[in-house]
């Protein structure tokens, strides 16, 4: 009797962990003028140039996903990033500002947006 209720109990367990999706999803994103950077759930990395043109957009690539994505770069600026950008722009690319803007990625199989803010939000 023991057996079968703990073979219940197995079997209802694996029956449960088969319901949930473990594929990779979208964890954070760095976003700098000229490229993104994407992090996925599973520590792997889409890294994507900027494309010529006004418009940022395109397929993740370089990773498992193949995803649509967007990017809405700020042109809005302050003083103070300006200054700290005309410090370090000599660096000969040694160091890089985050980008300000907004990353939308989509799964394509049900629609889920997935938004991140650059440069990310601390708490």
């Amino acid at each position: 009797m023991l057996r079968i209720a703990l073979g219940s109990v197995l079997a209802l367990g694996l029956a449960g962990c088969a319901g949930f999706d473990m594929s990779p999803r979208p964890a954070q994103v760095s976003l700098t003028q000229d490229q993104l950077v994407v992090t996925l759930s599973d520590a792997s990395r889409c890294e994507m140039a900027r494309p010529e043109g006004a418009a940022w957009s395109g397929q993740l690539q370089g990773c498992s996903l193949n995803w649509p994505y967007t990017v809405e770069l700020d042109t809005r600026s302050n003083i103070l990033r300006r200054l700290v950008e005309a410090i370090f722009q000599p660096a000969n690319g040694l160091v890089t500002l985050n980008a300000l803007g907004t990353v939308t990625i989509v799964d394509p199989s049900d629609g889920t947006e997935f938004v991140f803010v650059s440069p990310p939000q601390t708490d």
